[in-house]
Protein backbone atom coordinates (compact mmCIF):
# COMPACT_ATOMS: atom_id res chain seq x y z
CA UNK A 1 0.00 0.00 0.00
CA UNK A 2 2.68 2.41 1.00
CA UNK A 3 4.54 2.04 -2.84
CA UNK A 4 1.23 2.61 -3.90
CA UNK A 5 0.87 6.25 -2.49
CA UNK A 6 4.81 7.02 -2.69
CA UNK A 7 3.63 6.13 -6.46
CA UNK A 8 0.61 8.47 -6.20
CA UNK A 9 2.05 11.14 -4.84
CA UNK A 10 4.97 10.94 -7.25
CA UNK A 11 2.62 11.41 -10.07
CA UNK A 12 0.78 14.18 -8.30
CA UNK A 13 4.13 16.12 -7.89
CA UNK A 14 5.57 15.13 -11.34
CA UNK A 15 2.14 16.80 -12.62
CA UNK A 16 2.12 20.04 -10.56
CA UNK A 17 5.50 20.73 -11.49
CA UNK A 18 4.91 20.36 -15.00
CA UNK A 19 1.59 22.82 -14.58
CA UNK A 20 3.89 25.47 -12.62
CA UNK A 21 6.21 25.24 -15.73
CA UNK A 22 3.76 25.34 -18.28
CA UNK A 23 1.92 28.57 -16.24
CA UNK A 24 5.32 30.03 -14.83
CA UNK A 25 7.06 30.69 -18.33
CA UNK A 26 4.93 33.11 -19.88
CA UNK A 27 4.88 35.09 -16.90
CA UNK A 28 9.14 35.79 -17.36
CA UNK A 29 7.55 37.50 -20.22
CA UNK A 30 5.21 39.66 -18.44
CA UNK A 31 4.70 43.46 -18.21
CA UNK A 32 2.65 44.20 -14.79
CA UNK A 33 2.36 48.13 -14.79
CA UNK A 34 3.11 49.34 -11.07
CA UNK A 35 5.09 46.24 -10.68
CA UNK A 36 7.62 44.22 -13.23
CA UNK A 37 8.97 43.91 -16.07
CA UNK A 38 9.20 39.83 -16.18
CA UNK A 39 11.25 39.19 -13.12
CA UNK A 40 12.63 42.74 -13.24
CA UNK A 41 10.10 43.39 -10.25
CA UNK A 42 10.06 46.74 -8.41
CA UNK A 43 10.01 47.55 -4.76
CA UNK A 44 11.87 47.63 -1.37
CA UNK A 45 13.67 44.07 -2.30
CA UNK A 46 15.76 45.60 -4.51
CA UNK A 47 18.98 43.90 -3.95
CA UNK A 48 18.08 40.44 -3.94
CA UNK A 49 16.19 41.25 -7.66
CA UNK A 50 19.67 42.85 -8.93
CA UNK A 51 21.58 39.45 -8.08
CA UNK A 52 19.68 37.25 -10.34
CA UNK A 53 21.22 39.49 -13.39
CA UNK A 54 24.81 40.01 -12.66
CA UNK A 55 26.77 42.80 -13.35
CA UNK A 56 25.62 45.62 -15.45
CA UNK A 57 27.21 47.24 -18.71
CA UNK A 58 26.61 50.62 -17.74
CA UNK A 59 26.51 51.78 -13.90
CA UNK A 60 25.90 55.47 -12.62
CA UNK A 61 26.02 56.09 -8.77
CA UNK A 62 25.56 59.13 -7.06
CA UNK A 63 23.64 60.55 -4.11
CA UNK A 64 22.01 57.50 -2.86
CA UNK A 65 20.79 56.22 -6.01
CA UNK A 66 21.98 54.61 -9.24
CA UNK A 67 21.23 54.19 -13.12
CA UNK A 68 21.88 50.49 -14.29
CA UNK A 69 22.19 49.42 -18.05
CA UNK A 70 22.49 46.13 -19.11
CA UNK A 71 23.07 45.56 -23.30
CA UNK A 72 21.49 43.18 -25.84
CA UNK A 73 24.34 40.96 -27.59
CA UNK A 74 24.55 39.82 -30.63
CA UNK A 75 21.92 41.27 -33.09
CA UNK A 76 20.03 42.52 -30.86
CA UNK A 77 20.22 46.39 -29.50
CA UNK A 78 17.76 46.16 -26.58
CA UNK A 79 18.34 47.71 -22.87
CA UNK A 80 17.32 46.84 -19.72
CA UNK A 81 17.59 49.86 -17.16
CA UNK A 82 17.23 49.66 -14.03
CA UNK A 83 17.27 53.15 -11.24
CA UNK A 84 17.59 52.37 -8.00
CA UNK A 85 17.21 54.36 -4.51
CA UNK A 86 19.01 53.36 -1.44
CA UNK A 87 16.39 52.22 1.22
CA UNK A 88 18.09 53.94 4.16
CA UNK A 89 17.43 57.15 2.03
CA UNK A 90 13.96 56.69 1.94
CA UNK A 91 13.32 55.02 5.35
CA UNK A 92 12.28 51.50 3.77
CA UNK A 93 13.45 48.13 5.25
CA UNK A 94 15.58 46.47 4.80
CA UNK A 95 17.88 49.91 5.55
CA UNK A 96 21.10 48.37 3.81
CA UNK A 97 19.02 47.12 0.63
CA UNK A 98 17.84 49.19 -2.37
CA UNK A 99 14.37 49.60 -3.44
CA UNK A 100 14.05 49.29 -7.69
CA UNK A 101 11.26 52.59 -8.46
CA UNK A 102 11.85 52.20 -12.05
CA UNK A 103 12.38 48.85 -15.16
CA UNK A 104 12.71 50.21 -18.88
CA UNK A 105 13.10 47.78 -21.26
CA UNK A 106 13.18 48.05 -25.34
CA UNK A 107 13.03 44.55 -25.66
CA UNK A 108 10.24 43.35 -27.54
CA UNK A 109 10.22 39.97 -25.72
CA UNK A 110 8.09 41.58 -22.75
CA UNK A 111 4.98 42.13 -23.03
CA UNK A 112 1.33 43.16 -21.25
CA UNK A 113 -1.46 40.66 -20.08
CA UNK A 114 -3.43 42.85 -23.44
CA UNK A 115 -0.02 41.48 -25.69
CA UNK A 116 1.27 45.74 -26.05
CA UNK A 117 4.54 45.51 -26.61
CA UNK A 118 7.93 47.17 -27.75
CA UNK A 119 7.01 47.70 -31.45
CA UNK A 120 2.72 48.11 -30.80
CA UNK A 121 1.40 51.34 -32.02
CA UNK A 122 0.45 54.40 -30.66
CA UNK A 123 -3.20 53.44 -31.41
CA UNK A 124 -3.20 49.99 -29.87
CA UNK A 125 -1.06 51.57 -26.42
CA UNK A 126 -4.17 54.12 -26.28
CA UNK A 127 -6.67 51.54 -26.60
CA UNK A 128 -5.46 49.52 -24.03
CA UNK A 129 -4.12 52.48 -21.60
CA UNK A 130 -6.91 55.01 -22.09
CA UNK A 131 -5.92 57.20 -19.01
CA UNK A 132 -2.30 57.82 -20.75
CA UNK A 133 -0.87 61.83 -21.08
CA UNK A 134 2.05 63.10 -22.47
CA UNK A 135 4.61 63.60 -20.28
CA UNK A 136 7.81 64.48 -21.85
CA UNK A 137 8.66 65.21 -25.41
CA UNK A 138 12.15 65.81 -25.12
CA UNK A 139 13.72 65.13 -28.63
CA UNK A 140 13.47 63.15 -30.03
CA UNK A 141 11.35 60.83 -28.17
CA UNK A 142 7.79 61.61 -26.88
CA UNK A 143 6.72 59.60 -23.07
CA UNK A 144 3.02 58.75 -22.86
CA UNK A 145 2.54 57.79 -19.02
CA UNK A 146 -0.34 56.67 -17.04
CA UNK A 147 1.12 57.66 -13.29
CA UNK A 148 -1.53 56.03 -11.78
CA UNK A 149 -0.70 52.47 -12.88
CA UNK A 150 2.55 52.89 -13.07
CA UNK A 151 3.59 52.59 -16.96
CA UNK A 152 4.67 54.44 -19.71
CA UNK A 153 5.39 54.31 -23.54
CA UNK A 154 8.37 55.96 -25.49
CA UNK A 155 7.57 56.99 -29.09
CA UNK A 156 9.86 59.15 -31.54
CA UNK A 157 6.46 60.70 -32.85
CA UNK A 158 3.06 61.67 -31.60
CA UNK A 159 1.30 60.14 -34.77
CA UNK A 160 -1.65 56.83 -34.40
CA UNK A 161 1.17 54.36 -36.39
CA UNK A 162 4.08 55.21 -34.45
CA UNK A 163 5.70 52.18 -32.96
CA UNK A 164 6.58 51.76 -29.21
CA UNK A 165 10.96 51.94 -28.83
CA UNK A 166 10.92 51.71 -24.89
CA UNK A 167 8.53 50.39 -22.07
CA UNK A 168 9.04 51.43 -18.44
CA UNK A 169 7.11 50.37 -15.10
CA UNK A 170 7.38 52.12 -12.19
CA UNK A 171 6.31 52.77 -8.39
CA UNK A 172 3.07 54.57 -9.11
CA UNK A 173 3.07 58.05 -8.51
CA UNK A 174 7.50 57.78 -9.14
CA UNK A 175 8.27 60.76 -11.65
CA UNK A 176 11.32 59.99 -12.65
CA UNK A 177 11.44 58.16 -16.61
CA UNK A 178 14.17 57.30 -18.41
CA UNK A 179 14.49 57.91 -22.59
CA UNK A 180 16.61 56.61 -25.12
CA UNK A 181 18.35 59.28 -25.11
CA UNK A 182 19.10 59.31 -21.60
CA UNK A 183 20.09 55.64 -21.60
CA UNK A 184 22.41 56.55 -25.25
CA UNK A 185 23.97 59.46 -22.98
CA UNK A 186 24.95 57.65 -20.14
CA UNK A 187 26.14 54.66 -22.50
CA UNK A 188 28.56 56.88 -23.84
CA UNK A 189 29.20 59.12 -21.61
CA UNK A 190 30.23 55.96 -19.54
CA UNK A 191 34.66 55.02 -18.75
CA UNK A 192 35.34 51.87 -20.63
CA UNK A 193 32.62 52.18 -23.10
CA UNK A 194 33.66 51.24 -26.69
CA UNK A 195 30.61 51.65 -29.08
CA UNK A 196 30.06 47.81 -30.32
Amino acid sequence: MSQLMTLLLSIAISRSVLAYTVVSQPQLNLIVPGARIGNMVLGQNGTEVLKRFGKPDIIDAGMSQTRQVWLGRGYSRATLFIHTTANGAIDAEPSSGVTIDVVRTSSTRFHTSAGISVGSTLAQVRRMYPHLHRASSENPSIIFCDRRHGIAFEFTRDKGDAHCAGITVFLPGHSYLASNHDISALIQCSPGYHKR
